[in-house]
């Protein structure tokens, strides 16, 4: 959709085709459900650090941020300050209230979307949606909704909205971990990578 631009460490970022929101708890292999099969970690590393057109967070429990290296809601945040203030503080106060000690789930997403929509506000140029959460967010606009264990059978049917190519060259083993056989560089918190699409 857009032109490559350059992290700070060496990465290539380009405005995404699809944006790929993942819940971790009875979601992801890292804590997967009892009774459903759930997203293995190896997968969401890959779409995160294999597939460039591909953007992929955190927007669960923020654990799976350091697990897979992937921006969360904290940099959702910092990329919306960065976008709205000082200049548009009424519109930073509609996905971020004053009040709240934290965002929701469904708050963090609509978040997510709007920095893509701040960032390219061209309608027909927005990328796909998708949130992977054992919840059922189908209400949610904007937004197509796979539960994990429908996730894994899209992706192993070839229907999935997104493809994950296999072999998977990445570990399921939580980056968090000292036996983990990659390293991707950290999120920066201060300065997400995503604001690198405004430049």
């Amino acid at each position: 959709m857009g032109e490559e631009q350059t992290t700070d460490f060496g990465e290539q970022i380009r405005y995404p085709d699809t944006v790929v929101c993942f819940d971790r708890d009875y979601t992801v292999s890292v804590n997967p459900h009892p009774n459903h099969e759930a997203v293995p970690l190896s997968w969401v590393k890959h779409l995160a650090h294999e597939r460039r057109e591909i953007h992929v967070w955190a927007t669960g429990n923020q654990y799976l941020r350091k697990e897979a290296a992937i921006p969360g809601i904290n940099e959702a945040i910092t990329s919306w300050q960065e976008l709205m203030l000082p200049d548009s503080v009424e519109r930073f106060r509609e996905y971020v209230p004053p009040q709240s000690a934290r965002l929701g789930r469904k708050e963090g997403l609509a978040l997510v979307r709007a920095i893509y929509e701040e960032l390219n506000p061209n309608p027909k140029n927005q990328p796909d949606f998708i949130v992977v959460d054992d919840v059922d967010l189908s209400g949610l606009g904007g937004y197509e909704h796979k539960f994990p264990w429908t996730f894994v059978d899209a992706i192993e049917s070839g229907t999935a909205p997104v493809d994950v190519q296999r072999p998977v060259s990445v570990s399921d083993v939580p980056l968090t971990e000292s036996n983990c056989p990659e390293s991707y560089p950290p999120v920066d918190r201060d300065d997400p990578a995503v604001l690198r699409l405004r430049e």
